[in-house]
């Protein structure tokens, strides 16, 4: 794939290490491909020579996540300036070398290697011995400045390293969890993302997914988990008394009447989907039920004691008094 980039900032500051002869740049780089992503480094190099090998261990030892790994021309040139330049060998070794025949980046397994990269009639693989690559940083040696050089792993050369840029751990949100965090180069490194989840009985409030940017930074804050609320009710010629100040999942409510029959359950919960339990009970005179929820519109209602039966030629026919209060709606369910 190719890549493209555009360099963010640099810190020109020099950090102390505990090895005298290691220098390090702190910089921030965001490369972004074709299809948008990017990616975050950090780079150093230590002025202490060593083989490709001890090269690349030097740089886990100092917690770099390998050696460097570049992308792009504009990438390798903005490397070239930040490096010491020297006026002769040994130069620098980079994270590429031939494996199966092809030239890879260990770091990233890239196979980014054009023909420009190379120094004038490089790689030239002598003796058939030249697996590793050093970059040239002499300015002096305009051919060669900031180009590529096969040559034996064996040889003694400064190690560059790079280490992806990661942010803090998120924070799990109360009354939820963080599902996952996972991305190309660990759990809270560029590019990275973590998923949140509230618990039952919770809405999550903001991103569900934050993403680690090439600042340090999650590219939104961490959501929040708030609890569910049922609709508030009212019971015409009635009491609601409730066991929370808020409707909040779990919530109970005491019906009753001032006056009369209340026809409806004594008792209503919040459930976790936020919705009112059954308000109606089917313990008497279901004929009597089935018709004041379609006089009521299906909400708890008071009724006087006023209720009349006939006779039909189907039995009994019991009908309930129309001495309803109905002025004040019920919302819960939607209803």
């Amino acid at each position: 794939m190719f890549f493209y980039g555009q360099i963010l900032g640099i810190h020109g500051h020099f950090y102390k290490h505990s090895e005298p002869v290691t220098m390090m740049w702190t910089l921030i780089i965001t490369i972004l491909s074709m299809s948008g992503s990017g990616m975050g480094w950090t780079y150093q190099y230590s002025n202490k020579t060593m083989n490709w090998t001890e090269a690349r261990e030097w740089c886990w030892t100092n917690n770099y996540t390998d050696m460097v790994a570049i992308q792009n021309n504009q990438e390798n040139d903005y490397l070239v300036s930040i490096l010491l330049d020297r006026t002769k060998a040994p130069y620098y070794w980079i994270g590429i070398r031939k494996i199966n025949g092809s030239w890879t980046w260990i770091g990233t397994n890239g196979t980014w290697a054009p023909n420009e990269s190379w120094a004038p009639n490089e790689p030239n693989d002598k003796l058939n011995d030249e697996f590793c690559v050093e970059i040239y940083v002499n300015k002096a040696n305009k051919d060669n400045h900031g180009k590529w050089n096969d040559d034996k792993c064996s040889k003694e050369k400064h190690p560059v390293c790079y280490k992806v840029v990661t942010c803090g751990e998120p924070i799990p949100p109360h009354h939820g969890r963080i599902m996952n965090c996972s991305g190309p180069h660990g759990k809270t490194s560029f590019n990275s993302s973590c998923t949140f989840r509230c618990l039952e009985g919770f809405n999550l409030s903001g991103s569900p997914e934050v993403r680690c940017n090439s600042s340090g930074l999650w590219d939104a804050k961490e959501p929040i988990c708030a609890a569910l609320e049922c609709k508030p009710f009212f019971v015409p010629d009635g009491v609601v008394n409730c066991s929370g100040a808020n409707l909040t999942v779990n919530t109970t409510c005491q019906l009753s009447c001032v006056a009369g029959i209340l026809l409806a359950s004594p008792e209503v919960s919040c459930t976790v989907n936020g919705v009112w339990t059954e308000v109606w009970t089917e313990v008497w005179a279901d004929d009597i039920w089935r018709r004041v929820r379609v006089l009521s519109g299906w909400r708890p209602v008071c009724a006087s004691n006023n209720i009349s039966i006939s006779t039909s030629h189907y039995g009994l026919y019991i009908e309930p008094s129309y001495d309803f209060c109905l002025a004040t709606p019920w919302v819960s369910q939607g209803k």
